[in-house]
């Protein structure tokens, strides 16, 4: 293979090249791909050697022929008004050159340089040439074939040997190219030290011009964060590690390799697009499991109101039915009652309970004081309270009620749970990591919803159901610290003379649903105190830490099957990690970006 120096010096000139300097530029390049492509594999080709002030465009150095130095003339046809037989050249703008004293003059200098360097006179290997790369040999010879005919064959044979046009570029035509066929007169040792002082000094690399080059460029910019993932996860955080190493090793060459500004900024642009692929499926799992979060807690809000409304409502209908039953019981067992009033029963009481307790004793009279005693305005309504809103009675009521709620509660999470159950392969389908680059893929498992309603349901809402089956024990004791007879002990009655049957119902119905009332608001009290302070868990506090435990729990669960046993906190370091180094290209892309619009 070719051995090729001061190619990327002459790539890095173009890009840095006005206009008019490139076109020159161009035809060295041109010329030293086709010899790259033509000359034998042990051959040489140095661009711009370093040899002093006279720096021809290219040397070629062949170990079993000799040296050859090259002048390009990028000249497009219509440019050149005329040419003499000493290779003199004149151009349409009124400038004159000649390419064919300016590389004898390079040959020159650069026999003097092997000779003051290694003490040997390698003249007669030395060739020369000038070299038309834009120009075919036909088409120079129609336009000048009145003045080359006026040369004379050794004019015209010498011009023919030294000049090189766009269609003769290969290895026959460069061997006719020297005066002299005397062979190389020095060894390849020689030959190599000399290759080593030719070559041109590098020209500043494209990376230097690369804003944050060395950050970017430094394949270990993620190793802290992955590290702490790997000891965390290993399986999933080496796949990560995997996964931007291929990346990076894919991607990196095309920057460091970069020849010209115009290549580096491409590839700053590719090594952007390839990172924030890698980033977006992370970015994925993140907002799913965020905004899912931010789902399930707006559920639970209406989730445990549905269930506290439920409650509610259906203890309200409970005492509300239980109240109508009352009333048309009083109103019923009142129609006996009109001629009996409150005066007289109150200025009777001191004779009458006497006598109550003893016809109590005898059978006969039994069933007609309980009729009285049903009618008393503290005794009878007590008894029909007690009758119809019995601790028992009310407990029975107030279980089912809880059943029904807590069942409704059970199968709302059910349903919620199963609808934000996250869609893991949807999710990796539509990532940018997934349809652009094959990059190692991360082994997650969907967890069906009833997986976590495993755990969700049964920790938690099967907890609450608990509560409701032991809700009776409550019950006793909250009753018997506020009885319902207290309630209405309360209620002191007021003795009027002779009221009216109507008058009589009416107020008893009224104290019927006062009473009613009140322990409606007493049994709320108990189920959902005002919360003053955090001794004590009331059912509605306790349903509300249950519905916290279910969102808790599930996001819990739905993190570790899109996670593994990775958190969010580690997907959030290397996230941020992954953005910070794009956050870094924009930079470097905005800084090349400016220095492209510069030049």
């Amino acid at each position: 293979m070719v051995t090729i120096y001061g190619k990327d010096n002459l790539i890095y000139s173009l890009n840095e090249a006005t206009s008019f300097d490139r076109i020159g530029i161009e035809g060295e390049l041109h010329v030293l791909n086709r010899l790259e492509q033509q000359l034998p594999i042990d051959a040489t080709v140095i661009a711009k050697p370093a040899i002093g002030n006279l720096e021809p465009d290219l040397i070629v150095i062949m170990p079993t022929v000799g040296f050859f130095v090259i002048e390009v003339k990028n000249y497009a046809l219509d440019s050149i008004a005329a040419v003499l037989s000493n290779g003199g050249i004149q151009l349409r703008n009124g400038a004159s050159a000649n390419p064919f004293s300016q590389v004898t003059a390079h040959l020159e200098h650069f026999h003097q340089f092997v000779m003051s360097n290694y003490g040997q006179d390698a003249y007669r290997a030395i060739g020369k040439v000038v070299v038309f790369p834009r120009i075919m040999r036909a088409q120079f010879e129609a336009k000048f074939a009145q003045t080359i005919h006026n040369w004379t064959p050794e004019q015209r044979e010498k011009f023919e040997r030294h000049h090189m046009f766009g269609d003769e570029i290969m290895l026959q035509k460069l061997l006719h190219a020297r005066k002299f066929t005397s062979a190389m007169p020095m060894n390849r040792a020689t030959l190599l030290d000399m290759t080593q002082r030719l070559k041109p000094v590098p020209a500043k690399s494209v990376m230097e011009d690369v804003l944050h080059g060395d950050t970017l460029v430094n394949v270990q910019f993620f190793d802290d964060v992955l590290q702490r993932i790997v000891t965390t996860d290993a399986q999933n955080g080496r796949a990560m590690q995997q996964s931007i190493q291929q990346l990076l090793q894919r991607e990196l060459p095309y920057l460091e390799g970069a020849k010209t500004h115009e290549q580096a900024y491409l590839a700053l642009l590719n090594l952007k697009v390839a990172i924030q692929a890698e980033s977006s499926t992370y970015l994925n799992y993140m907002h799913e499991i965020t905004s899912i979060e931010n789902k399930m807690l707006s559920e639970r809000t209406r989730i445990t109101q549905q269930f506290k409304r439920t409650v509610q409502q259906g203890l309200h209908d409970y005492f509300h039915k239980q109240l109508s039953v009352m009333q048309e019981k009083v109103a019923n067992q009142t129609e006996w009652h009109t001629s009996l009033t409150e005066t007289s029963k109150k200025v009777a009481s001191s004779v009458y309970n006497p006598l109550l307790k003893l016809a109590k004793k005898t059978s006969v009279l039994q069933d007609k004081v309980e009729e009285l005693n049903e009618l008393d305005d503290r005794s009878g309504l007590e008894k029909v309270l007690e009758n119809y809103l019995s601790t028992a009675h009310v407990g029975q009521a107030y279980n089912r009620i809880m059943k029904q709620a807590l069942s409704d509660y059970e199968e709302e999470w059910k349903r919620v749970i199963a609808k934000n159950t996250p869609n893991l392969r949807g999710l990796h389908a539509f990532s940018s990591s997934s349809m652009q680059f094959h990059n190692q893929q991360l082994k997650y498992k969907i967890g069906a919803s009833e997986q976590v309603l495993g755990l969700t349901i049964g920790s938690a809402v099967i907890g609450t159901i608990g509560l409701a089956a032991g809700w009776h024990t409550f019950t006793y004791a909250a009753l018997n610290v506020f009885p319902p007879i207290a309630i209405f002990a309360a209620f002191a009655t007021v003795a009027t003379a002779f009221i009216r049957k109507d008058s009589e119902i009416k107020k008893k119905q009224q104290q019927l649903a006062e009473a009613v009332k009140a322990y409606e608001e007493h049994l709320f009290q108990q189920i959902d105190p005002p919360r003053i302070d955090d001794d004590g868990e009331s059912l509605f506090t306790r349903v509300e830490r249950s519905s916290d435990d279910v969102v808790h729990v599930a996001i819990q669960e739905w993190e570790k099957q899109l996670l593994g046993s990775l958190t969010m906190k580690e997907y959030e370091l290397y996230t941020e990690k992954l953005l910070q180094y794009v956050e870094l290209l924009d930079e470097s892309i905005e800084h090349m970006q400016a220095m492209l619009q510069h030049h």
